[in-house]
């Protein structure tokens, strides 16, 4: 009997309490919940998103637009639609698969020998790691691989329309307790929470979650606070001299940088963190005719008219976003291609 005491006490009570927790946060499905430790019930979308087709990664060389990207490219979401719009064919690589940015036109070289039909390039960088991973394109490195490998293998899927909220695991215990005692609180000010920040909204009709009077967004957005002048400078240069290399390689080329969530809310935050005027790196790159589609003020115009543009516990876009993305970089491209 003692020891049944024991056992219920101290495990039964403990594990039907965090049960109990986590299928009152509804289960964990975006990276800032997850970072933010906050819960889903709270954050996570509540309205039917639009269903995008996904197409199977490509495996034959005859493709025509190469894709370079980060996590906003890396599940083909947006490049379907493009190829839904284009017709045309596609293949996508994660900067991490060239080794290093440095390796970037080495690596471009291989794989236009290798993909003779490519002709056109696409590099997409979110807005946070923009300048790091462009000042690296000319960085030091001993040597970089002969052979460009894609770690990217989509298969054919549709993405979904409605969140899961039916548990079917037990999250993390302490992330558990801490999304549950995060959820009485009210957001007046700029707060961190976690890895993430959150932000009071002008407008509650941006998003579709509970808490949609505020916004959920990465710490790490605040790196472009620390962007220097002779940074950015550094970082156009290289970007000039990467459309001359793929222009010798008869390939066109565009640069397709994702605001960061804060800077494409910013017009609507009560409180920002952002004492100081961050650089409209868009502005830079089109100011000197490099071939970079203007993000910023597409996104900026679309998000007063489209509800969960961005995902209310994501860092990344709803397939509206994604949507959206498609269409600009279609626009970009087709008249080069045709």
């Amino acid at each position: 009997m003692p020891f049944l005491k024991f056992f219920f006490v101290g495990v039964i009570i403990p594990f039907a309490t965090i049960l109990g927790m986590a299928i009152y946060i509804q289960p964990l499905v975006g990276d800032l919940t997850r970072l933010g430790n906050v819960s889903e019930r709270s954050w996570g979308w509540n309205q039917a998103l639009p269903v995008v087709s996904i197409y199977q990664s490509e495996r034959t060389s005859d493709i025509e637009v190469l894709v370079i990207g980060d996590s906003f490219s890396d599940k083909d979401i947006w490049q379907s639609v493009m190829r839904d719009i284009t017709g045309f064919r596609f293949k996508t690589y994660r900067w991490e698969d060239f080794s290093s940015p440095a390796c970037l036109e080495s690596g471009i070289t291989h794989l236009k020998r290798q993909y003779p039909n490519i002709r056109h390039i696409v590099i997409q960088t979110v807005e946070r790691s923009a300048i790091v991973r462009f000042i690296g394109l000319k960085g030091k490195i001993d040597e970089c691989p002969m052979t460009i490998t894609s770690s990217i293998h989509t298969q054919t899927s549709k993405t979904v329309a409605i969140r899961n909220k039916s548990l079917d695991s037990i999250p993390d215990t302490l992330y558990t307790i801490k999304a549950f005692l995060s959820e009485p609180k009210k957001y007046q000010q700029t707060t961190v929470s976690g890895d993430g920040y959150i932000s009071p909204l002008k407008r509650s009709d941006l998003f579709s979650n509970q808490k949609s009077d505020a916004l959920l967004y990465y710490a790490g957005d605040l790196n472009k606070l620390k962007w220097t002048e002779m940074q950015i400078e550094e970082s156009v240069q290289n970007l000039q001299k990467l459309s001359q290399l793929t222009h010798l390689l008869d390939i066109g080329i565009s640069f397709a940088i994702v605001p960061d969530k804060s800077t494409a809310y910013s017009d609507y935050l009560i409180h920002s963190p952002f004492q100081s005027k961050t650089t409209d790196i868009w502005q830079k790159l089109i100011a000197i005719s490099l071939p970079a589609i203007n993000l910023k003020a597409v996104f900026s115009e679309n998000i007063s008219k489209s509800r969960d543009f961005y995902l209310p516990d994501d860092t990344h876009l709803s397939s509206v976003g994604y949507q959206i993305l498609a269409s600009e970089v279609s626009k970009m491209i087709k008249p080069r291609l045709n």
